[in-house]
Formats: structure tokens, C-alpha cells, sequence
């Protein structure tokens, strides 16, 4: 370390003696500015802080934040009509209807209203027959009939958001509505811009030939702050060393980087190498691109500085060179756009589907991108609205008039990530929180289906798949490779109260592919015996009977591009400590084949 700070000192030394040293590529560039900053401890990710969720699209969260509560939160009707308890409706038929008064067996109810404790069904206006204070019906109806469960908007106990990449609307939202009221995020960077030069002019004012208006700084706040950075403009420094080093030296007390515009390449009049280097430290002046060759990098202090060129297109350059990289850095954000504009672009289905044909459909989908980079779209089957919307990836149209699309049919999408979001591999499978957490840890992406569905790994709809309780899944391909994760807790869920209870109102409607949506119609008493995760039953406030232990395992194809079995290992002794929290009893032993025998 001593021999590096003696190499800054002699290069230093002998620029300010204008010593024309040898131009270094960027690549040696960015290393001996980085390994200087490393040094001084300016390369640390900045602190946290926690905000509003409603001001928080566009930070970067620090770490998964799970929702607290289901939304809604209550049992709503579905649409206009009467609350009803389905037990009294049992015996109704069309020529003999049952007979409720209104307010007392039939109370009168819109779209969205939360059911009274005595009702369990809602039977639409258009069909009963009301006469005064008495409404016939004449039909049964089941429990559960036209109500909303809590959690079909926002399931109870879900990641929304990941670390490193910057929040959007929507996921702020399901957040919101899952209860959650803040969040912890990367501070903003702090960044200081200080245009400078004897010939630069403030915008508006017109001094004739000779003089340039300062619209650069304008340009490089504008960027800064749309990478989420706290940005401060400095007034014109003029091109005298005293006054340079007297911004400079009020810039760097607060800022994390320090932008000093123009003044950079080796001409006469430039004084910013020699402001920077007798405050601070320059580790590089003139780096072999084109544009933005005349580059001086630095630091004063724990302040990064970047000594950017005056012309327009070689300052953006460097200023994504340099800059961009370290704002990304500080904050560990994975994408320079907070909320990337949704981009048109047509997708292959990974599955097939169909439709009534009689309106245009947009649907949520999970999108990846398959051995020939060609997106894939699989819908995403489970999950609240709000949910599903804050997962998605992408939005896929299904055209009026069309009733079938075959596996592998082009569709025009809106895609609602960038690029570099769905180049990470992506996981299908059931629900499970640990998954989840694997998934934040080790750079994979996840999408839900039902336990019992298939997902087509062999057929490339997805990158690796996840079964529940088997190691065979027919859908994984005889060539796949399998992986045991472990072993999760699931039971029969019931309401507390200590013993298993029988739902009212004759069989009720049940959801069998959407574990949140059996476990609320438990929590509602409109269920009978699902199977349920131990994490989903604490989440709902459920009693779990006969628990036992169901295997999870992964899947993927020879050839896969991510390293699964590496992800999965890394994770898992990650995780290893936190086993009662996802209601898992244990994970299994890394083997050669990955399956035990």
C-alpha cells in the first residue's frame, strides 16, 4: 500500500511539473482511482435511512421487506347484491324461494363492503326478488360464494421489492397495502457540481463570442439525480487555483463525489490538476478514450472527485465512465434507471392459452430469456392483483377475436423491467419464503405457480423449476439435473380454538392452485382442510394439524447458464440459521447427485 501512495505522489509531483506522462487505458484508469479511493475508505456503501413508502419509488432498499398483512383484510362482496349466511339458503329453489328480511338475514351490501361476521356468501341484486323490507331467494348458495378473501390483492408474509434494484410505483403500493409503512434504503449519494472556467456564462446571459453558456452543468445534475443522488450546484468558479481549491475544499466537507466541470485537459489556463492535488490526491490525469481523454481523477478527503471535459458529448461520456459506476456502487444499485419507461416488444409464450375471444386481454406475466436470447412469457396463475403487479415482468396482449394461442406463439408485450433485470435466471415454482430469500442472495429471480403444477423446465419456460414432494416432476425432463433443498413444514389448517372445526354452509368453493387463497378461506371458515405451509398458517393465524415434512426440489437442464446447484448451496448455509422463521424443519446435506439416496 505504501509503494501505491509513493507512485500517486511521484505522478502528482510530476505533473504539476507538466511532465507529460503516458495516457493509461480505462480499464488500468479506473483501477488506480478505485485502489486510492479503496485506500482512503471512499469506496464503502453509503448509510442507511428509512423513509416513507409513499416517497420511497425510485430508492434502493436495503434488504427484502415482507408485507404485514393480508390485503384486504377483511371477507368483501364481490359485487352489488345481499350478505347472507349460505346455511339458511339450503333448502331454495326456484318455486320454492326463501324468505329473509332485509337488514336481519339479508343485508344489503356493494361491491367492496366488508361482510358482517354473520354472513359468508353474497347473492347478486339481479338475482333475488326484493318486496318491500323481504327479499326471496331461489337458489342455494355456498359459503364463500362472491366474496373477496382477505389477501387477493396483497398476500400476508410476501418479498415485494429486491435489494439493489431501485423500487417502483407499483411495488410500493402492494407494500403500502400489505400494511408496511416504511422502508430502509440506500441514502442518497451526495453530489456536488461545480462548473467552472473564465469563459462560461450562466444561462440567459449573452456576453457575445468567447463566452459559452453553462448548460453542461445542467445536463450532469439532471443524470446524477435521476440515478438517485442529492445534488448541489456550486456557482461559475473562474479559472484562478485560490478560488478553485476554496470551492473544492467547501464541496468535498459534505459530498460523497465532487463533479468539477471543464478545466481538465494540460492547456495553459486549466488549473484544476493543481487545485485538486493541493488538497488532495490525484491518481490519474488523461485516460486513452475518445471522447473524454483529458479526464483527472481523484479524491479529497472521503470525497471522490472527477474533473470532467467542457465539451458536452466528452463530459456525458466521462461522467458515465466514472461516475455512474461509483453512484451505483455507494448505493448497490443493480440498474441506472429508477423506473425504466415500459418498452414494446414482442415475446414467445412458454405455455399455452385461451380465451373467450370477446374482449382484448392484457395479463401479468414472468419473462425470461431462453438458449437462443428470445423473451419467454409465462403467466403468472396465483397471487393478489396488487401482488402479481408488483412481480410482474412484463404485460403480455391477447387480441379480441382470438381464442386460442398455441405454446411458442408470438405476442406483443410491454415490458415492465430493464434488460438487465431479466438477464438474471429465473425460478418456477411454489410458493416459499426461503426460496425467496435464496433468490435475494444469490442473484436468481423467482415466479410462483401452484404446488401441484409442472413447470416446463425441459421446454425452456423457465431457466430452473421448483416441485414440491418430488424428485421425478415429469415437466423437469429425463436430462434434468435435482436438487433436494431441504425439507418444509405443512400441515391441515384450521382456526385456532384448539380442535378442527367443520366450515358452515354445506362444501364450500375452494382455490386449490393458490396456497394464499386456500389459507384465507381457512382464516374465513369457508375451508375445509387444505394443505398449508407452517409460514402461511402463521401468517393467516391459523392452527396446523398433522405436521409433517414435504421435500423441496429444484431443477434444471444440462447446459443452464447459471450455476444452480452452486446458488442453491450458498443460499442455503446462508440461511441455515433461520430455518424456524420460514417454517422449514431442515435442509438437506450437499451430495454428489444432489438427491439423497
Amino acid at each position: 500500500m505504501g509503494r501505491r501512495h509513493s507512485f500517486f505522489q511521484v505522478r502528482n509531483r510530476a505533473l504539476m511539473r507538466g511532465v507529460q506522462l503516458p495516457q493509461l487505458a480505462y480499464e488500468e484508469a479506473i483501477g488506480l482511482w478505485h485502489a486510492s479511493l479503496e485506500a482512503a475508505g471512499c469506496l464503502q456503501p453509503v448509510s442507511g435511512e428509512t423513509v416513507a413508502l409513499t416517497d420511497a419509488a425510485g430508492r434502493v432498499p436495503l434488504q427484502y421487506l415482507r408485507t404485514l398483512c393480508a390485503s384486504p383484510g377483511y371477507r368483501a362482496a364481490a359485487m352489488d347484491g345481499f350478505a347472507v349466511a349460505a346455511a339458511r339458503l339450503g333448502s331454495a329453489r326456484t318455486d320454492r324461494p326463501v324468505s329473509l328480511n332485509v337488514g336481519l338475514g339479508a343485508v344489503p351490501i356493494d361491491t367492496g363492503g366488508a361482510l358482517d361476521d354473520s354472513c359468508d356468501a353474497v347473492v347478486p341484486v339481479e338475482d333475488v326478488s326484493v318486496d318491500g323490507d323481504t327479499v326471496r331467494f331461489f337458489s342455494a348458495i355456498v359459503a364463500g360464494k362472491n366474496v373477496r378473501l382477505p389477501c387477493e390483492d396483497v398476500p400476508p408474509g410476501v418479498a415485494i421489492g429486491r435489494p439493489g434494484w431501485p423500487l417502483r410505483a407499483q411495488e410500493c403500493a402492494a407494500l403500502i397495502a400489505g400494511g408496511c409503512l416504511t422502508i430502509e434504503v440506500a441514502r442518497r449519494p451526495r453530489v456536488a457540481v461545480i462548473p467552472s472556467g473564465n469563459e462560461v456564462v450562466p444561462p440567459g446571459t449573452d456576453k457575445g463570442a468567447g463566452f459559452v453558456v453553462d448548460s453542461n452543468s445542467t445536463m450532469i445534475a439532471a443524470q446524477a439525480r435521476a440515478l438517485g443522488a442529492e445534488v448541489t450546484v456550486f456557482g461559475i468558479v473562474p479559472d484562478v487555483v485560490e478560488r478553485i481549491v476554496e470551492t473544492l475544499r467547501r464541496a468535498a466537507a459534505d459530498a460523497d463525489l465532487v463533479l468539477l466541470l471543464a478545466g481538465s485537459s494540460r492547456g495553459r489556463r486549466d488549473r484544476s490538476h493543481d487545485a485538486i492535488a493541493s488538497i488532495g490526491e490525484v491518481a490519474v490525469h488523461g485516460v486513452a478514450t475518445r471522447p473524454g481523454k483529458p479526464v483527472v481523477l481523484g479524491r479529497i478527503r472521503k470525497a471522490a472527485v472527477v474533473n470532467l471535459p467542457g465539451y458536452p458529448v466528452a463530459a456525458q461520456v466521462a461522467f458515465s465512465l466514472y461516475a455512474v459506476p461509483l453512484l451505483r456502487r455507494w448505493t448497490g444499485a443493480q440498474q441506472p434507471e429508477a423506473d425504466p419507461p415500459e418498452v414494446e416488444e414482442n415475446v414467445r409464450l412458454g405455455v399455452g392459452l385461451e380465451t373467450d375471444g370477446k374482449a382484448d386481454e392484457w395479463r401479468n406475466v414472468a419473462l425470461h430469456r431462453d438458449a437462443s436470447d428470445e423473451l419467454i412469457a409465462v403467466p403468472q396463475p396465483i397471487g393478489g392483483a396488487l401482488y402479481r403487479l408488483a412481480q410482474a415482468d412484463g404485460v403480455i396482449h391477447l387480441r379480441r377475436g382470438e381464442c386460442r394461442w398455441s405454446r411458442f406463439t408470438e405476442v406483443p408485450a410491454a415490458l415492465a423491467r430493464p434488460g438487465r433485470y431479466l438477464d438474471m435466471p429465473l425460478l418456477i415454482g411454489p410458493y416459499d419464503p426461503l426460496i425467496e430469500e435464496i433468490a435475494a442472495l444469490t442473484n436468481f429471480r423467482c415466479s410462483w405457480c401452484s404446488d401441484d403444477e409442472h413447470p416446463d423446465v425441459a421446454g425452456g419456460a423457465c431457466d430452473a423449476a421448483g416441485f414440491l414432494g418430488q424428485a421425478d416432476a415429469p415437466a423437469a425432463g429425463p436430462d434434468a439435473n435435482r436438487m433436494l433443498v431441504g425439507s418444509r413444514i405443512e400441515g391441515i389448517a384450521d382456526k385456532r380454538g384448539g380442535q378442527r372445526s367443520t366450515p358452515p354452509g354445506g362444501t364450500p368453493e375452494r382455490s386449490e392452485g393458490d396456497p394464499w387463497r386456500r389459507a384465507a378461506a381457512v382464516a374465513c371458515g369457508f375451508a375445509t382442510d387444505p394443505r398449508c405451509s407452517a409460514y402461511l398458517a402463521r401468517r393467516f393465524g391459523l392452527q396446523l394439524f398433522e405436521p409433517h415434512d414435504v421435500p423441496y426440489f429444484v431443477a434444471w437442464s444440462d447446459g443452464a447458464p447459471a450455476d444452480w446447484r452452486d446458488m442453491l448451496q450458498r443460499g442455503m448455509q446462508a440461511l441455515a440459521g433461520q430455518l424456524e422463521f420460514f417454517g422449514w424443519r431442515c435442509l438437506a446435506t450437499p451430495q454428489r447427485d444432489g438427491v439423497p439416496a
